[in-house]
């Protein structure tokens, strides 16, 4: 269990973990799967960001976090939007490029963007209420050229668009009683 004031963060990714371990030496990290998380005790709030559309089994890793926060404790999760404006414009491309093999599937197992109203349903299932619904909190400047162009169209978009059609959709949790 953390102490009082203590970060813990969780990745499947050495690599990830590594590179987070030389950003906050003064947290607790820890190689683990969010289906099958070894904490113990409570903590006071969580966040999974850009994290749960990679997980299979969605429900297991929301009842993980749902057991380690005390009623009324807060969640923060940011995912994938399977409604994002600018991809529904380009899907039948994307489809058509699938089907030729020029661009491929996330290799991840049990990956699918889901609809802003499909992670709310999912949410609220697993004994989550939604408290409110922000932007994005990833920074768009980073990266390489095509990536900081694509996240400055990504930006338009969150200017101009209600969240439920940005490429990110962050949603603040309070645990409920199941």
């Amino acid at each position: 269990s953390a102490a009082k004031g203590q970060y813990c963060g969780i990745d499947v990714s050495p690599e990830r973990l590594q590179l987070a371990r030389r950003r906050r030496p003064d947290a607790w990290f820890i190689l683990a799967d969010a289906t099958r998380l070894p904490l113990a005790g409570r903590f006071d709030c969580a966040a999974m960001v850009t994290a749960l559309e990679f997980i299979a089994d969605k429900s297991r890793a929301l009842g993980q976090v749902y057991d380690l926060l005390p009623p009324g404790g807060l969640l923060y999760v940011e995912v994938r939007n399977g409604d994002f404006l600018l991809l529904r414009l380009i899907r039948p491309f994307l489809n058509l490029a699938r089907g030729m093999r020029i661009v491929r599937d996330y290799p991840a197992d049990g990956f699918r963007d889901l609809a802003f109203a499909e992670w709310k349903q999912l949410l609220g299932r697993e004994g989550f209420r939604v408290v409110r619904v922000v932007r994005s909190c990833r920074p768009l400047w980073y990266g390489d050229l095509p990536t900081r162009l694509r996240n400055s169209l990504i930006g338009l978009v969150r200017l101009m668009l209600p969240v439920r059609l940005h490429y990110m959709a962050g949603f603040v949790l309070c645990r409920d009683n199941r």
